[in-house]
Formats: C-alpha cells, structure tokens, sequence
C-alpha cells in the first residue's frame, strides 16, 4: 500500500491543490489510485470483482451480519465480450458503491444493508450492461441523449424483453441445423443430455439471471428442446423449462421499487461524480436523469400490467370468435389451393421479369407487383386475399410519417367529402406536391394492400392454427410441435391427432380430430415442404417463404392476429388494440362446446382431450358461471343479429310466399305509431313475438317460430321438417318467405334499410 493513499473521507476534505500535490506525489496511475480502500464492511480485496460484503446490523455499528453476500460487478455484453473487458469501467462502478456507503449524501440512496448494496449494483451493472450493448457504443459516456432516454424509458421493463433474448435466441436457432444445436452430455449418461445453454448464453451475450426472468425467452429453448428430444429419440433428453410450455402470463416488466432504485442507482452517480469527480474514469451519466423524466415525451411505465394480461383467460367474445373462425374456414377450405396455384404463376412472372431486367431484383419485383394486380381481379368472394397488390410484401413505413395520423385521417374524410384539393391544402398547411403524396396514400391504403408472401405464409399457417387450437384443444406449444404426418386415420375411419402432452403426460399421445382439422394440417404439410428438407426437420411450421433467406419458422399467432383481424374487418377497442388471443381461450372454448353444448359429452372424454389428469383441473374451464355466460352472451348476439335481418327484410318489397305478408303484418301493425323509432319497436316486436328463420334453397322459413310451427306443410311428429325443404313442399306454406338473391344463390348486403356490423357479416357470410 502507497503511503500517499487516504481515506476517502480525508480526501473530501482536501484542497483542489492538495489533491493534485498528493497526485503528484504518489505518481498514481489511476485518479481512483489515491484512495486507500480498506472498508470495516468489505472482507476481500477491493480489486476483486466479486465482493464479499458484510454491512452492520441496525442495532450495533460493530455487530455484523452473519451471513455475508456476494456481489458481483462483472457481467455480459450483449453480442459477446463482458465489462471487465475494459478494467476502468470495473473501476468506476466499485468507486461509486464504495463512495455511496461512506459519503452518505443528503437525499441519496442509503446503503445500510446487504440486500439494498446488491440491489445497487444490480441496478448499476444493468445501466452498464445495457450501455454498452447499443449498437456503436463501446464507451457509455458516448451515448447520444435518445439513446440514454431510451435506457431510462425502458428501465421498467425486464432486461431480456428489451434485449430482445426470444428473438436472438429465435434468429441464432434459425441459423442451425438440429445437429448443430450446442448439447451437453453428462459422463456415463447418468444424466439426460441438454441443450447447452450456457455455451449459447456465452456466445451471444445473454445474462443468464435475465433470462431465467423472461419466460419468452425460456419457452424458446423449451420448444427447441421438444424438436431435439425427438431428433435424439435414441437417448434421455430433458426438456428444458417444459413450465413455459402452458405458462399464460408474460409479465415484461419489472417491479416498480426496482425501477426506482435504478433510477436512484444513476442519480447517485451524477452526486457522487459532482463531489469525486476527479476520480471516476469516465462519465457514465452523460445528461441529468431528473431532465429526462420531465421531458414532455416520458412516460413513466405503467406497472398494472398484469391486470390487462388477465384478459388472457376470459372468453373469447363470441362474435369475435365466430367471424375468426368463418374467416379462417374461408382460407383453408376455399383460398388454399388458389394461393399455391398463385405462388406458382408469380414465380414465373418473377423469374421472367428478372431475365428482362438482367438480374436487377429490386426492378424486377416493381415490374412484377404491377402485372400480378390483374390476377383473378373480378374476385369479389368474402375476405378474399385476391386481387392483390404485390407478390413479395413491402416494409411498414408509417413509422417513418413526416405527417401525424390526424392529418392523413383529414385528407381521407376530405376526399370522402369532395373537399377541393385547394381547401385541402389550407386547413392542413400543405404544399401541392405534399398534398399529392398523401392523397395517394389515402387512396392506396382503400385497396386490401394484400402480397402473396402475407396471404400464403403468414394468413393461410394462421388460420390452419386457429383451426387446430379450437377443434383440437391443444396447448400452444404442442400445436407448434406437430410434425409432418401427426394426422392419422384408423380402420374405422376415425381421425386421430398425435401431439405431445406439455404438461401433464410428458409424452405423445393421440387425440380425437376432425376433417377440418386433417385439411388444416395437410396445409401445413405442404407450405413446408421446402423448409424442411432445407432445414432437416419434420416440424410442419418451418416456411421456405418467397424471400431469398433460410426458412423461418411460426411460433406465435399473436403476431399476425392483429393484421388478420384487420383484414376481415373485426373493429378494434377504445384503445385501438384487437383482442388478445390464447391457448386457454381456445381450450375453454372446447370444453364448453363439448361438455355443454352436446348432451352426450362425457367427463372422461373431455378430460382425455384436455389431456387432464384429475376432475378439479377439467372444473376449470367449466365453471357454470362462466360457461353459462358465455352461451348466454353468444345466444343475446346472435338473437340481436336475427333481428335486425328479419326486420332489414321486412322493410323490402320484393320478397314473396305466404309468410312474407305475415311478417309484414306483425311489424308494421307496432311501427307505424311511432315511426321515428321505427327500427328499434321493429326488432322489439320480432323479439316479442318469438320469430325464429333458418334459410332455405328459396329464402327464409319462419317454420320454428313457436306459434307457426304446426301450420307447416312440412310439420310431421311434432318438428318442421326443413331439411325436406323443396319447391313442391314449400310451395303456399305460410312459414314460407321467397328471398330472390336466395333463390339464386346469393346474399347481399340491404345497405337501404340501414347497417350493422352484425348485419353486414351476416349478410356477407355466405358469399
């Protein structure tokens, strides 16, 4: 020990000149060099990057804690490499915990306890960390100011989530065959073999405390570990976090008191670089936290979150449902094979536009976009994905707006309204050519802006999904691991699903399927063919897309919910977001349907296709209250939707058959009085007098109304024969309703006699 050192509280008291003459003297160098570091509560040397702490109790100053705690100061950089990479960084963080015990600086952070000095430098060691891991930076004090708003902003979140850990350790998984995957083998086989992922954590950057908080991240290596398990069937091999597999909430952030003592954490620094500023190495703070957090453009995070995650276990609302479901119905069973047959003519339009413009891509593809606009144009069928406006998708740039949304929203209703260009121009204080730009994309966004690659590899595996998760009951992480041929049928004709049980069996088992189900997944078969000899696997969810990169691989609908449900048309909420899906949705969807719905539905069953061990966890999702609800609420709406068609066709004049003028009479005798609130009486009196229709080759049948019934032509045994529904049959019944668009195969929207949601998906169901 140099006999210049002092004590940091001796060098406080010290002159500028003092200092320097000590610093002179001493010929240190390091400033941090000056101090002697010889702390009562620090039972290791200072230089060491793992401390041994030991604070005093409250009660005495010298009785100690009996359990000392390790602190550690070192940890990963992002991409590779760790902070001790450079000593000086490692120097700073120890100077500044050393200085916050002993200072103890009015309105700072107090250090009084083990666990408040590792919270410290936990805090601490995540600003670094995360510092050095933006892009271009290799010294913090070089951050720019939004790249340090961006480091106190997103402090509430988890470090993995803005690290992104799923997606790196996706993106590092892509870029492997399954034999290439680092493992570890224990001697002897005395234990399973594993992915090896501190080799990968190593590699990568990734802090291994931080991502055994991130459960997004951890359910990638648990699925990983589902694909290896059965590529190395011929060994023990343990499934890493199987808990992620049917984990539902995915908390992002971290506790608020954590996120205040990170910001205490940085304020402290600049106090303590204020008062010893000559001895820190660097400047870690470059701006004033205080600064930051009352700037107008700061959030501070909201740490409710989990109460909109539990919206994750309520039912689906049932019309939401039902039009998903109509939708991705329309996909796999009508527009699949149109968009393979599509894939197949863009390709070739591709490759001849690419030998026109020798090789340009980028030209190649403009050429392209414009001559496949004309294919199947006249397509008019319900959420058709044609015609389209690209063969290749582009980037979303409407990040990149110079204009607020308000201002494109203007000029939208401007155009709408007729509203001169000029006028246009002044209210938004717009130039011509800026005036241009937007009014053409305003106009180009009323086009569905739909390209094959997102109709084929990003709509079409979705819909296959959904199909899947609601008629099989199948967790997330098991319908991401079927594989090719995982649908079989048995001599009796049955089909059956193979899967894998995540969370209670552990293994495959077989699982009653549909047709629906069996075309869904021969769909998938199909879209993967490609990437799967590419990438040497039998997942059915591995894409060799229309872009020239290695196949990518599905793990999540939520991605693609939101943009699917655009599409069709589903509104979003207040706060501009669509519902959220999740396997325990679709699960509880199945029960309720199987158990309630089907009179037949037996607990063993139900338990079976939930694959549930005991009664208490099938009670789950059928609890009375809510599944009563739930039906409930699906009948009210689908009840209302009846009503305003009943009432829609009662207003026209070109319908006939016996029950026609019926209908009309019940109606107009309650309306007339008032008709200002004709519609609403209108839909109370069909509510009122219990009208029920089902459609018919010719129109409607008013049959199952309670008091028409038995005036049937076709009543026999007590019920209406509708399925006996003819032109001879029906023909002078008074239940009967002629609706020409019907008769010919056709349903139109009445925009005439007003419009719904409801009434506009009804009436559009069947195109």
């Amino acid at each position: 020990m140099l006999s210049s050192q002092i004590s940091l509280i001796d060098y406080l008291s010290l002159s500028p000149q003092d200092k320097e003459s000590l610093n002179r003297k001493g010929g240190f160098t390091k400033p941090s060099d000056l101090i002697e570091h010889d702390y009562p509560w620090l039972l290791n040397d200072y230089k060491e990057n793992t401390w041994r702490v030991s604070m005093p109790s409250k009660d005495s100053a010298s009785k100690q804690l009996k359990k000392p705690i390790n602190i550690h100061f070192d940890t990963v950089v992002l991409g590779g490499g760790r902070i001790s990479d450079n000593p000086r960084v490692i120097d700073d963080m120890k100077l500044l915990v050393a200085v916050t015990i002993t200072a103890k600086f009015n309105n700072a952070i107090k250090l009084g306890s083990n666990s408040r000095v590792k919270a410290f430098v936990d805090s601490l060691k995540r600003y670094v960390s995360e510092g050095l891991s933006t892009p271009h930076i290799s010294n913090i004090e070089n951050l720019s100011y939004g790249e340090f708003f961006s480091l106190i902003q997103g402090g509430g979140n988890k470090l993995g989530y803005n690290q992104s850990y799923d997606e790196l350790l996706d993106d590092y998984f892509e870029g492997l065959e399954l034999h290439e995957v680092p493992i570890l083998r224990s001697k002897g086989k005395k234990c399973p073999t594993k992915i090896d992922t501190t080799k990968i954590f190593s590699e990568l950057g990734i802090n291994q405390y931080a991502f055994r908080e991130f459960t997004a991240a951890k359910r990638v290596i648990a699925l990983k570990s589902l694909e290896l398990e059965r590529y190395y069937s011929g060994e023990r091999f343990e499934v890493l976090y199987p808990e992620t597999l049917t984990y539902i909430h995915e908390k992002k952030m971290v506790h608020e008191k954590s996120y205040r003592d990170y910001l205490a954490t940085l304020k402290a620094y600049s106090q303590a670089k204020s008062v010893y500023g000559e001895l820190f190495n660097y400047n870690f703070i470059p701006f004033d936290v205080d600064e930051v957090c009352a700037a107008p453009e700061y959030e501070y995070p909201d740490f409710n979150e989990m109460i909109d995650l539990s919206d994750r276990t309520r039912d689906i609302p049932p019309l939401i449902f039902l039009d998903m479901m109509d939708a991705a119905a329309r996909f796999v069973l009508d527009y699949a094979d149109d968009l393979f047959e599509a894939e197949k003519h863009f390709h070739t339009v591709y490759k001849n536009e690419l030998a026109l413009v020798e090789g340009d891509d980028y030209e190649a593809g403009k050429r392209t976009n414009k001559l496949v606009r004309n294919y199947k144009a006249d397509d008019e069928r319900l959420h058709s994905p044609f015609p389209m406006s690209a063969y290749k998708h582009a980037q979303d740039r409407t990040g990149n707006r110079v204009h607020s949304e308000e201002v494109y929203e203007g000029i939208a209703k401007n155009i709408a309204a007729g509203v001169s260009q000029r006028q246009s121009r002044e209210e938004f204080h717009l130039t011509r050519s800026q005036y241009d730009a937007l009014r053409k994309a305003v106009l180009s966004n009323k086009a569905k802006n739909l390209s094959l690659h997102k109709a084929l590899y990003q709509y079409l595996p979705f819909c296959c999904v959904v199909i899947i998760f609601a008629l099989t009951a199948r967790r997330e992480s098991e319908v991401f691991g079927l594989q090719v041929g995982c649908v079989s049928k048995d001599l009796d004709g049955f089909l059956w699903l193979n899967s894998f049980v995540a969370k209670t069996l552990q293994k495959h088992a077989d699982f009653t399927a549909v047709s629906l189900v069996e075309k869904a997944v021969s769909i998938l078969e199909r879209l993967s063919e490609k990437g799967r000899k590419k990438k040497n696997t039998n997942s059915i969810f591995v894409f060799d897309d229309t872009f020239d990169r290695p196949p990518t691989t599905m793990k999540s609908i939520n991605r693609i919910a939101d943009d699917f449900f655009d599409f069709i048309g589903i509104e979003r909420d207040d706060n501009g977001k669509h519902w959220k899906l999740s396997e325990h949705q679709f699960r509880r969807f199945f029960a309720i349907m199987f158990y309630y719905r089907y009179e037949k539905g037996e607990v063993d069953a139900l338990m079976h296709e939930l694959a549930h061990v005991d009664w208490s966890m099938t009670a789950h999702y059928l609890t009375e209250k809510e599944t009563g609800a739930a039906l409930r609420k699906l009948h009210q709406q689908y009840n209302k939707a009846r009503s305003n068609r009943l009432v829609d066709y009662s207003l026209r004049d070109d319908l006939g058959g016996e029950g026609f003028p019926l209908l009309k009479e019940k109606l107009e005798g309650s309306v007339a009085s008032m008709p200002e609130m004709m519609r609403e009486i209108a839909i109370e009196t069909v509510e009122e007098n219990n009208f029920v229709f089902d459609f018919i080759p010719s129109g409607l049948c008013l049959g199952n109304t309670p008091w028409l019934s038995e005036s049937c032509n076709c009543y026999r045994d007590g019920f209406v024969m509708q399925h006996d529904a003819s032109s001879d049959m029906c023909s002078g019944c008074p239940a009967q309703v002629t609706v020409p668009e019907i008769a010919k195969g056709e349903m139109k929207p009445m925009k005439e006699c007003g419009e719904s949601a409801i009434l506009k998906n009804l009436t559009q169901g069947a195109g």
